[in-house]
């Protein structure tokens, strides 16, 4: 008996002939072009299924760690399917597919095929001019000729890294942010020093705790062996932000790149709002980057992940107004609940105080609407956070993001393509760096 069927439940069933169907569409189609195109070529599945690689590397990868010897059995598996006419795995008429008792190579495939083909829902459907959008030298498929292992190898490494560090997502989304609004998406946040000797970038207090540097480093080093000097820093975090966020549970989208890295980063041109900045004045922040304020209510939901210092807040519960210490937006029992993570700053010293943080959301490890349900009911960290759900130019947005979880997962996923255009640098303006940390 199939042990879900021992627990009453029932178990996943498929027919013997649906597989073998699709197994057969697929080779004629490939032998013959019929339906797939003229020829095979790479990036076929750009488009209709962009999660594909990334489905098959994680499959790939989680079993791989439980046995070691999975690549031989797969290299075996894919060459008797090739140099055998037609050889599927034996299974009876509407038998359950039972994952222990089938072979390591055929399980794999099993998970993967089934997976794959929850493309179509989960995909974002971008139209051409929204990836694409002339006028700034950006296009999807930007490497596919250069470096065209360029994206697998973003995958790989992030992967790798989110497996020690779980909340390294939000990291690296908030350094493509830091680096994009600041003179734009080119990478000058990741300089230690420029030509011109001044403090750069990073040194800027309001990029205190920035974090996921060494993965990008790690994913320049793998980059420059496999193609030197083709691959910008620029589009190096674009990329891995993009797999930061596929990682946090949204659909994994298309990159537009072409950007070419920044030879100056100065610390005094990073002028970024703070929690307490009065709402009226961060969207006309965005604004002055071509960003609405329906994109920035979107995109303030990356809040939606990661962890904040308690001293970015903490003014809220302790010391928020003369004669009003504590800010009246904030739910009661959530701000006594926040008491308790972050006692007031005088009641703590040292490393202590230095290492207290809170949960930005309830689901900090997901990027979800949850964020704006939080907002909703007066249990948002930051100051700014809250005033999205008070400002008369964009509670009505919140109200709608917090009822419409699918709304808003293709709306970020827009916003953040957007984003990655602010004054980018094209052409021969720039520099491609070969080290992400150092000019050339």
């Amino acid at each position: 008996m199939h042990p879900l069927a021992k627990e009453g439940r029932q178990p996943f069933t498929i027919h013997w002939y649906v597989v073998l169907l699709w197994h057969l569409k697929l080779r004629k189609a490939l032998a013959t072009g019929k339906g797939l195109g003229t020829a095979l070529h790479l990036g076929f599945y750009n488009r209709g299924c962009p999660k594909v690689e990334q489905i098959v590397a994680e499959i790939v990868s989680k079993t791989h760690q439980q046995d070691s010897k999975l690549p031989g059995a797969l290299i075996r598996l894919f060459s008797h399917d090739c140099f055998v006419k037609l050889r599927l795995w034996h299974c009876k008429s509407q038998a359950v597919i039972d994952p222990s008792t089938m072979e390591i190579g055929p399980r794999l495939i099993t998970a993967a095929v089934f997976a794959v083909t929850l493309c179509s829902m989960i995909t974002v459907p971008c139209s051409a001019d929204e990836v694409n959008n002339p006028g700034n030298g950006l296009h999807v498929g930007f490497y596919d000729r250069k470096c065209p292992n360029l994206e697998q190898i973003v995958t790989d490494v992030v992967a790798k890294a989110v497996e020690t560090d779980q909340k390294l997502p939000a990291g690296l989304i908030r350094l493509f942010f830091h680096d994009c609004f600041v003179k734009g998406c080119d990478a000058s946040i990741l300089l230690d020093s420029t030509p011109s000797n001044e403090p750069v970038e990073m040194q800027s207090p309001a990029n205190g705790g920035i974090r996921g540097i060494e993965v990008i480093e790690e994913i320049k080093a793998r980059l420059e062996q496999e193609c030197p000097e083709t691959v910008s820093c620029a589009d190096i975090l674009a990329f891995a932000t993009r797999e930061a966020v596929a990682f946090s549970g949204l659909p994994r989208h298309q990159v537009p790149a072409g950007r070419r890295d920044s030879r100056t980063s100065r610390a005094s041109d990073v002028i970024l709002p703070s929690p307490a900045t009065p709402m009226d004045e961060i969207i006309d922040f965005f604004s002055r980057r071509n960003l609405t304020p329906e994109e920035m209510v979107v995109l303030f939901g990356a809040h939606s992940i990661g962890t904040v210092h308690c001293s970015f807040f903490d003014y809220r519960l302790y010391n928020f107004a003369p004669g009003q210490p504590q800010d009246p937006s904030l739910n009661p029992v959530f701000a006594a609940d926040l008491a308790q993570q972050c006692p007031a700053p005088n009641t703590l010293q040292g490393e202590e105080a230095e290492n207290k943080v809170v949960d930005l959301d309830t689901t900090p490890l997901v990027l979800d609407n949850h964020y704006y349900m939080n907002l909703i009911q007066g249990r948002a960290l930051m100051q700014s956070d809250q005033a999205l759900a008070t400002n008369p130019r964009t509670g009505a947005e919140v109200a709608k993001l917090a009822i419409r979880s699918d709304s808003w997962a293709r709306q970020f996923v827009r916003a953040i393509i957007k984003m990655g255009r602010i004054n980018v640098l094209t052409g021969d303006a720039g520099e491609i760096r070969k080290n992400c940390r150092n000019f050339n």
